[in-house]
């Protein structure tokens, strides 16, 4: 099953980081970073955001919806602040 995003929704997944960092941190710590990056996996139609590009999310936005066993990440086009072309 596909989940098609209306009323500028868009589907995004979130893409594997490579920690290269070499601070050791302590056990239970949690990222406080309000944005990440993600890559858009379906856009709602007339979005000027285009598919399968990296997007930089405010992740407060973030809605997930768990169906039949799989799990869609959502956010509105107004939580993405850019997208990386030609990458």
């Amino acid at each position: 099953m596909k989940l098609y995003p209306i009323n500028k929704f868009v589907v995004i997944e979130p893409i594997e980081e490579k920690n290269q960092s070499s601070i050791l941190l302590p056990e239970g710590f949690v990222s406080k970073s309000e944005t990440k990056l993600y890559k858009t996996v379906t856009v709602s139609k007339g979005s000027e955001i285009p598919e399968g590009h990296l997007v930089v999310v405010l992740t407060n936005m973030i809605n997930k919806i768990n169906c039949e066993g799989t799990t869609y990440l959502t956010v509105p086009e107004s939580a993405i602040i850019g997208y990386f072309a030609g990458i």
